[in-house]
């Protein structure tokens, strides 16, 4: 597995032009979170323990939406994180862009799970952490195929 960002790392001091945050350090950031099961668990403890080690104030709210790819509940999470609960950053550990785009539209800025959202979103998608098997499975199917897995 690799978790690479897709844009570097602006450090202490960002270029000027970096989008602002509607609270530079940020309070808030929100994760919107399919199920309670344990790979999720630890995406959000993952999550949050980033956002400390950068912020050391900032709170993670989580919002579950009861699904891997509900488009319409992940929107209407982002809304509400945006608006009412004040939350400056948004990611997901579902598998749509909704979320994202809401964030876009807000002039927010978002992080992904599992796939290259800046290809549908564009700029405002910080980074994501992209799984990468094959190391792991290509070997093992190679061997199944040709019969020498014990």
């Amino acid at each position: 597995m690799s978790c690479r960002p897709l844009i570097p790392d602006p450090g202490p001091n960002p270029s000027p032009s970096r989008r602002p945050l509607k609270r530079d350090p940020p309070k808030h950031c929100c994760q919107v979170a399919p199920f309670p099961i344990p790979e999720v668990m630890r995406h959000i403890n993952a999550f949050a323990l980033g956002c400390r080690s950068r912020f050391a104030g900032c709170v993670v709210k989580v919002a579950w939406v009861g699904s891997w790819h509900h488009g319409e509940a992940e929107a209407a999470v982002a809304h509400y994180m945006w608006n009412e609960e004040g939350c400056d950053v948004i990611s997901q550990g579902t598998d749509t862009v909704h979320a994202h785009l809401v964030y876009k539209s807000y002039g927010g800025l978002s992080i992904g799970y599992n796939s290259n959202a800046r290809e549908f979103v564009g700029d405002t998608v910080l980074t994501a952490p992209l799984l990468r098997w094959e190391a792991i499975y290509a070997p093992f199917v190679s061997s199944l195929l040709n019969q020498s897995w014990e």
